[in-house]
């Protein structure tokens, strides 16, 4: 991005280029990518708004990729501990040995 806006645009003879920094391009990407575009900075050459538009399509499908990875790993985690909660209940010796009742109880509760 630094360097498709500081170096201008190819279609009009590198006339309308912006002076940029690192961190004013940083800056950019990283708010661009989270898709908050406050639009304080934004490119004004052809190839740095084309670049823009490849990279935040990009960025949304590795930011969902991950929220997915996120999610699935808690679903496993969680699955896991009601799992293990089920298999460890110790038994109050009052002659019901009905796991399945007891599985259920600890998610259907009366207030509900």
């Amino acid at each position: 991005m630094l360097q498709l806006e500081n170096n201008g645009d190819p279609f009009y003879d590198y006339e309308n280029s912006t002076e940029l920094t690192f961190w004013n391009s940083f800056y950019y990407v990283l708010i661009s990518m989270t898709t908050i575009g406050y639009g304080d900075i934004s490119p004004v050459t052809l190839l740095g708004r084309a670049f823009t538009v490849i990279y935040v399509v990009a960025a949304l499908v590795c930011v969902l990729l991950l929220m997915l990875i996120f999610s699935l790993f808690l679903c496993h985690y969680f699955s896991v501990l009601v799992l293990l909660s089920w298999l460890t209940m110790d038994d109050d010796d009052d002659g019901d040995d009905d796991k399945d009742y007891k599985f259920l109880k600890i998610f259907i509760h009366r207030e509900r």
